[in-house]
């Protein structure tokens, strides 16, 4: 509380406060030591245990490496495209060729490498499938 009067101010500035007894401050801070003594939270008692800290640091590395394994290897089948669709887009790509100009057989590469691809084999597959249809169309 402040005060408005100036004289009531210069009053309460100059006039000395007495400080309490030795025996009145042991008296409060007795009483208010449950209340001022800082309670250590579960928060802090769970981040500062060796034992939460490497049990997240465990699910963390569990996650990342869960992330990094494919779909594909979780369930056990392959990224499956369907086979109507790829088959429509190798004869869109064969009727394409054909209104084109190309022969048969060029039609007929042409749609053999778009169902391979629509398969997407893994990298050695592929490069079996290249080794073997070595030609290219001319």
């Amino acid at each position: 509380m402040t005060p408005t009067d100036p004289v009531e101010a210069r009053l309460l500035d100059e006039w000395p406060l007495p400080e309490p007894s030795a025996r009145l401050r042991t008296r409060v801070l007795g009483a208010a030591r449950p209340h001022v003594t800082p309670q250590v939270s579960w928060t802090d008692r769970l981040w500062f245990s060796r034992g939460w800290r490497l049990a997240a640091a465990a699910i963390l590395l569990g996650l990342a490496v869960v992330e990094r394994i494919p779909e594909a290897s979780i369930s056990g089948r392959h990224d499956v495209v369907s086979v109507a669709a790829a088959l429509e887009s190798a004869r869109a790509v064969t009727d394409t060729a054909l209104d084109v100009g190309l022969r048969v057989d060029q039609a007929d590469r042409l749609a053999r490498q778009t169902l391979l691809a629509a398969m997407r084999p893994p990298p050695a597959a592929l490069r079996e499938d290249l080794a073997a249809a070595d030609t290219m169309i001319p």
